[in-house]
């Protein structure tokens, strides 16, 4: 994964909101492949921009305020959550715990 650039990656419009009852996704998850770098910089309580990197293969990334690519999320709802952020649904996720190269976050519309 690279840092550099937007080419590739797919941010959803704000005015998609979380109305869409299919797309009210909240789950506890850690983020995959995390970033060490970006990660030093994290705090509990950071809030993450959710974005999905169309690849091939499709990813979703967790970005911080400077769009760095913390880590990837993986979801028992990841199908849906890729549709959702396709059709414009904005997410987010909380950092919730850091612990050594582990984050824990929650993902949720934004």
């Amino acid at each position: 994964m690279s840092g550099g650039g937007s080419s590739g990656t797919s941010r959803p419009n704000d005015n998609g909101g979380a109305g869409n009852e299919n797309c009210d996704i909240v789950e506890r998850t850690n983020l995959n492949s995390p970033n060490p770098a970006v990660v030093a910089s994290l705090n509990v309580g950071d809030i993450l921009f959710i974005s999905l990197n169309l690849g091939p293969p499709k990813r979703v990334e967790a970005q911080d305020s400077s769009g760095q690519v913390a880590g990837t999320i993986t979801s028992a709802a990841l199908a849906r959550l890729i549709r959702c952020l396709e059709s414009g649904v904005a997410f987010e996720a909380e950092v919730l715990v850091i612990s050594g190269g582990k984050v824990e976050v929650e993902l949720r519309p934004a």
